[in-house]
């Protein structure tokens, strides 16, 4: 459950950083982490919250990808601080200007809707394209999602079934390269700025994994948007990567995969 974070609770060490004259905003709260934006003389930073342990290893794990990304090539939050105490993880970042891609292109003209969609899919080939030595692990990336999915399931209220969970274990896609991805590419977690990515959120669940996952997940459609096969050439014009076929966008997409995270 996100509660909203007060002031008192603040770490020190993360006050100190911030200085002393302040105040705090609430953007849209996501289903991970407690949110507030920092307004400060400083700057203007965002500080995340997770408690329990599935939601503290997801904030460790966005930690360390974005003390490894190469900030040039992939627009992302610069990390300031950490903070670890009994019950909660604590990150302070860099306050991403912008708009979301779901807002940004709500008001947009066609000529605008087009440059943001292919800059959308340049900016996941950018992440794709990167070199990254983050969670070394023996097994396949489905494998170890796969039995994450199987504990949300029988920890968590999910959209995801039984059943579902079944066939998806039973109907695996093909084996591909696996390259760095950010594992929920979503329209609510690219930021945009004068049609331009200003920075993309939320690197919870980056790892080296199956790229036709993010693009499952960028492509969706949504109220406004991928709605048409336009969009969706628009976003494959920037990409340039190898389009996923209907059958890989229906297993990792909502009402596959991604019903259990």
């Amino acid at each position: 459950m996100i509660v909203i974070i007060n002031e008192k609770e603040i770490p020190e060490k993360l006050r100190d950083f911030i200085g002393a004259d302040y105040y705090l905003t609430y953007p849209t709260q996501g289903y991970t982490s407690d949110v507030v934006v920092i307004n400060a003389n400083r700057g203007k930073y965002v500080i995340k919250r997770a408690t329990g342990t599935w939601f503290r290893n997801m904030l460790d794990n966005e930690y360390k990808v974005l003390s490894s990304i190469n900030v040039q090539k992939i627009s992302s939050p610069c990390i300031y601080e950490k903070y670890e105490d009994n019950e909660y993880s604590w990150l302070l970042m860099e306050f991403i200007k912008g708009e979301t891609l779901r807002n940004a292109i709500r008001e947009s003209t066609s000529s605008q809707r087009h440059k943001m969609l292919v800059n959308y899919g340049k900016m996941l080939w950018q992440i794709h394209s990167q070199k990254i030595e983050i969670n070394n692990n023996d097994d396949a990336w489905i494998e170890r999602k796969l039995r994450e999915a199987q504990y949300n399931l029988d920890n968590y209220r999910i959209e995801g079934t039984v059943g579902k969970l079944n066939y998806l274990k039973n109907n695996k896609p093909s084996m591909i390269k696996e390259v760095f991805i950010h594992g929920d590419y979503t329209i609510d977690n690219v930021m945009f700025y004068g049609g331009e990515v200003s920075g993309v959120i939320d690197w919870g669940g980056g790892t080296i994994g199956d790229p036709r996952y993010d693009v499952a997940l960028a492509i969706r459609p949504k109220d406004g948007v991928f709605q048409n096969s336009e969009d969706v050439e628009y976003f494959y014009e920037g990409y340039g990567g190898n389009r996923i076929t209907k059958k890989e966008f229906d297993y990792f997409q909502s009402g596959g995969l991604y019903d259990f995270f």
